[in-house]
């Protein structure tokens, strides 16, 4: 079982040369620019506040505080143990849905007590798009009033052009960013909590694409388009999948020809004459309805009993507590049931769509999530397979076979209800 360090304020000295570290090492991979910066005038404690759009999110919002934040960190990363010595060093607080012995409210509010800098990023994992979701905040809303501390929120602009999440380097490029007072103690109490979720949304909301056709910056470095099918998975002219490969800075269909090229201002420049999108935040809202609107057709015409389908996977069985096992190689596919596996010898894995929680996609190409009290993981090994693209078919065909059971269940209440 991992121990986790009790959340009191890190040593001074190691907590400046931590932050030091962090400056040259960021500085060097990235062009900072601070906009505006409202924790000058305030002191410990406090909660940050930030969007999420690069592995470095966390060091890049903490460079410019007076200490080490206590941050909300995935639990994922507690796995490793170099990197749980870090985070531990830190005072971060592990968070994972089934996590009960240490509950991440219950540190926080321990960290409020010793005086911390506090942070989460309410979006919980970094944009593929580079796109702030229309999530709901209502559960950060939640914290902010329990906790009753000054709240900042930070905007990240031109983090995601630097690094990708689908991105394997980074590279060298303008981030901008801001830091800007959202509550005051007083006002934490004052507002209600739906005055309070509509506040954080509306400054940390952020469209890359948008702030880049305005301001144009360039983002240098090699093989820009190196694992962009990790995130773009169908071709916007023949509408197949799977068969995007990328090779420097180009993208290109295996089917149809077609392709694209991505430049340092991260837009899309045609091969060909042909071009669909511009970027990548059109194409990816494109697939997303294409994919969905596919499913959901599937599912109501009584079609789907293959709705998707990928060969040559290795499946991954853990736990939180215990490392990942390699359980065999098959198939993984998808129908209105839920979500299988056949291993080669036979042996059959069966996902009901209810159960599955926590679905993401871990270190760029890895499916994974939590069934119950196990963690299961899908390593592709095709490396050019989008486990992007399975989380949104799982989300979809969730949505819509929910819908249909709350339909079921509607009829024998409004017959009830008549007689």
């Amino acid at each position: 079982m991992y121990h986790y360090k009790e959340v009191k304020k890190p040593n001074r000295f190691l907590g400046k040369l931590f932050l030091a570290l962090c400056r040259k090492y960021l500085n060097y991979k990235v062009k900072i620019h601070i906009e505006k910066n409202d924790t000058k005038k305030l002191f410990p404690p406090y909660l940050v506040l930030g969007n999420h759009v690069t592995y470095w999110d966390p060091f890049l919002v903490n460079m410019f505080l007076d200490e080490p934040m206590c941050y909300l960190a995935a639990a994922v990363y507690f796995r490793n143990p170099i990197l749980r010595y870090f985070l531990n060093s830190a005072g971060s607080i592990p968070k994972k849905k089934f996590m009960t012995h240490y509950s991440p409210i219950k540190r926080l509010l321990k960290a409020k007590e010793n005086g911390r800098i506090l942070g989460i990023f309410p979006e919980g994992e970094r944009k593929w798009d580079g796109t702030t979701d229309e999530m709901v905040f209502h559960s950060t809303a939640k914290i902010i009033k329990k906790l009753n501390v000054p709240v900042v929120t930070v905007t990240i602009k031109g983090g995601y052009l630097a690094y990708p999440r689908w991105a394997r380097v980074s590279r060298k490029g303008k981030v901008n960013l801001s830091y800007q007072l959202c509550f005051t103690k007083e006002e934490t109490q004052r507002f209600s909590l739906e005055e309070i979720e509509k506040r954080v949304r509306e400054q940390l909301e952020h469209d890359e694409v948008a702030y880049q056709r305005k301001t144009y910056n360039r983002y240098v470095g090699k093989n820009l388009a190196e694992s962009l099918e990790h995130l773009l998975y169908i071709c916007p002219q023949c509408h197949s999948f799977n068969s995007l490969v990328s090779q420097g800075n180009r993208l290109t269909c295996q089917k149809c020809q077609y392709g694209i090229i991505y430049n340092q201002y991260g837009f899309l420049d045609a091969i060909r004459k042909k071009l669909y999108f511009d970027n990548l935040r059109d194409w990816n809202r494109w697939q997303n309805q294409f994919l969905r609107e596919l499913i959901v057709n599937k599912i109501k015409k009584h079609q789907a009993k293959v709705i998707l389908e990928d060969s040559l996977v290795d499946i991954l069985q853990g736990t939180f507590e215990d490392a990942f096992q390699k359980m065999g190689e098959g198939r993984l596919w998808l129908n209105e049931k839920g979500l299988h596996f056949t291993i080669e010898e036979g042996m059959k894995y069966r996902f009901k769509l209810e159960h599955i929680t926590g679905l993401n996609v871990q270190f760029h190409a890895v499916l994974e999530f939590n069934y119950k009290e196990d963690i299961f993981r899908f390593h592709f090994q095709n490396p050019h397979i989008s486990a992007y693209k399975w989380v949104q078919a799982i989300h979809y065909a969730k949505n819509e076979m929910t819908m249909i059971i709350n339909k079921q269940l509607e009829v024998p209440r409004k017959l009830d209800a008549c007689m």
